[in-house]
């Protein structure tokens, strides 16, 4: 979001108070907009708190919007850009909220003291009516007083993310680490072999003193519950949530929820979300200073994400026997884990699904030490849906950071179908033609998607698919197709589909039978010369915004290298471009058994290990997809 407001700084140079409230600061630069407020408070575990407790609650809710209904006004323009519904922010975000605990800290006891007077599970009795209109006047008073509300304005900014700062203005996170299944390829010739990200989680838990929290979408590795077991077993406080289909429709989900369940220091949750409880995040020690670490990955606590071996462990060594590619990041954070835990004791322990979350705003941890300028330390953005961001991430943040890239854009992605991130790179593609002729990008989707008719990639390269002949040709009436030839040449030379090691690939075993093994490219990734998402479960979906997930977008040197190593490693290895793929498979469409199916981008097709889409025709095509 703060690569927006460069943006819309640039574009449309509007820095109003009103008619559309207070929606950029007079610096150019947000960071040092949002750098060195005057807080009276940096509890943020005490302030996550409040937020949870009240936001959640209607009264609470009605009451701001009513006091900051101009700060939550925007111009129609940016609205339009960001997918902002006309009129403005529907409610005050957390990232607001936070803002005005933060310098508000002398209304903190009156705040304990409503919770506990108005609990927010009665019905509107005329007794809990009354008291909360009392409790609405004192608050209104509150926040209506000049000081208060001034002072407020003067720092809010809906638009932007709000940094955790901490107390001294030091680092945020420090020793950020970056491991992928993959082999990275760096610029000077350098290669570090695939790493094992099992052990990487097991490596993590085992550092843990006093919490671990984790959130999943499947979970089948004992390796990892043997040590969460352990854990739990030398005293630390444990809560796990893995996605309720998996935990009932995969007996070795059910094992593992039924492993952690008998330990007295274990709370397991099958979450049911509205969508897909997608994340794959952990954090440990949050109330312990200068404890707290974050793990956040593109894969599963599965065999077939995270396991080195993929599928065939115990079976059989092929070299089609590759778990998933995917890569993790781990940083030592107090406020990041303060943040994660925030977020997944609203999953877990109070149960929030859809629409309940409140809109969470952005958040943003820099890193660096105090004495580099706001503007030049490495940072990263963090949101979560459902609700995240301004409610809609891949135009808020995702596109955001298109629009601001620095340098070519390359992506790895799993499920790819977004209408804003297509738009927004499509916007990219027409602005770099008209100062170059050329568009920098490059990518690597996995396979059995990036050829799906809902495929943005399939866009980029100027086709579509018929569903119900299986026949590719090129779309005329698309406006990837408006671009000039030699771009069009282009993108679909550098589009690429997976290496040949991934897909479907049947190997005999010794005993005379046949066994499948399967992998594909699961990453999330998108980056430029300065910027890029990594360990981050949202695929680039509009699906996404209504499953549990997390993005994280990073400006750090260490990972971008990290990440562009990633890339290449997995880009040279891609000896067929999507153009390629689509037009072998036009030679034999009958062969296609997603001809005539219904036809799905949501995020999960193809998550679980029988795919999440109850189609027969898709169960059928692709066996034992993985994670």
């Amino acid at each position: 979001m703060q690569n927006f407001l460069k943006f819309g700084i640039i574009i449309f140079s509007i820095f109003v108070a009103t008619p559309y409230g207070v929606i950029a600061q007079s610096s150019v630069e947000p960071i040092v907009s949002n750098f060195n407020i005057p807080t009276d408070s940096y509890d943020y575990n005490r302030m996550f708190k409040y937020s949870r407790d009240l936001l959640t609650r209607k009264p609470v809710q009605d009451l701001l919007k009513e006091v900051f209904a101009e700060q939550l006004k925007v111009d129609p323009k940016i609205a339009k850009l960001l997918n902002i519904p006309v009129g403005g922010i529907k409610e005050l975000s957390e990232h607001q909220f936070i803002l005005l605990l933060q310098m508000n800290k002398d209304i903190w006891p009156m705040l304990d003291q409503y919770i506990v007077e108005v609990p927010d599970d009665v019905k509107d009795s005329a007794k809990f009516a009354a008291i909360r209109k009392d409790w609405h006047d004192k608050f209104l008073k509150i926040l209506e007083d000049p000081k208060v509300k001034e002072k407020f304005i003067k720092y809010n900014n809906p638009l932007e993310p709000r940094i955790l700062q901490t107390a001294d203005q030091g680092p945020g996170y420090k020793n950020l680490e970056f491991y992928a299944n993959t082999t990275l390829k760096y610029q000077d010739g350098k290669t570090i072999p695939p790493s094992n990200l099992k052990q990487k989680w097991i490596d993590f838990i085992k550092k843990a003193q006093k919490q671990i929290v984790l959130n999943v979408y499947d979970f089948d590795l004992t390796d990892v519950a043997d040590e969460l077991v352990a854990a739990s077993k030398r005293g630390v406080d444990i809560r796990v949530g893995i996605d309720q289909r998996n935990v009932t429709t995969r007996p070795e989900v059910k094992a593992i929820f039924d492993q952690l369940a008998k330990n007295k220091n274990i709370k397991v949750f099958s979450v049911n979300s509205v969508g897909l409880n997608h994340q794959k995040i952990c954090a440990r020690d949050w109330e312990l200073p200068g404890k707290g670490a974050v793990l956040a990955s593109s894969g599963n606590l599965t065999q077939s994400c995270s396991g080195p071996e993929g599928d065939g462990i115990g079976k059989i060594k092929s070299k089609f026997s590759i778990p998933n590619a995917n890569h993790l990041v781990m940083m030592d954070s107090d406020v990041t884990s303060q943040l994660v835990n925030h977020e997944l004791t609203k999953t877990l322990d109070m149960g929030l699904r859809g629409n309940e979350y409140p809109l969470s705003g952005t958040w943003m941890v820099l890193g660096d030490g105090k004495n580099i300028k706001p503007a030049d330390r490495n940072y990263f953005e963090m949101a979560f849906s459902p609700n995240g961001a301004l409610g809609d991430i891949n135009d808020q943040i995702i596109g955001s950071m298109i629009r601001d890239r620095k340098g070519e854009l390359k992506t790895l992605q799993f499920a790819f179908s977004s209408q804003g991130v297509d738009d927004a790179l499509y916007e990219a593609a027409t602005s770099e033609i008209k100062k170059t002729g050329k568009f920098n990008f490059r990518s690597v989707g996995d396979t059995p998607f990036a050829d799906r008719e809902w495929s943005v990639f399939l866009d980029m390269i100027g086709y579509e698919k018929d569903p119900k002949t299986g026949i590719y040709k090129i779309n005329n009436k698309d406006k990837w197709n408006q671009l000039p030839e030699s771009v069009k040449a282009q993108l679909r030379a550098t589009v690429k589909a997976a290496p040949d090691v991934y897909g479907t690939h049947t190997v005999d075993l010794s005993d005379g039978t046949k066994l499948e093994l399967t992998s594909k490219i699961h990453n999330k990734v998108m980056m430029d010369d300065e910027k890029g998402f990594f360990g981050t479960s949202f695929n680039f979906s509009e699906n996404a915004e209504g499953n549990n997930e997390t993005i994280i977008m990073f400006k750090d040197k260490k990972i971008i290298k990290d990440g562009q190593a990633m890339f290449e490693g997995l880009y040279d290895q891609s000896d067929k471009t999507l153009e390629q793929v689509i037009l072998e498979k036009n030679k034999f469409p009958k062969n296609d058994p997603l001809v005539g199916s219904a036809s799905s981008s949501e995020d999960g097709f193809g998550e679980g290990k029988n795919c999440s889409i109850p189609m027969k025709s898709i169960l059928n095509a692709i066996k034992q997809v993985k994670k």
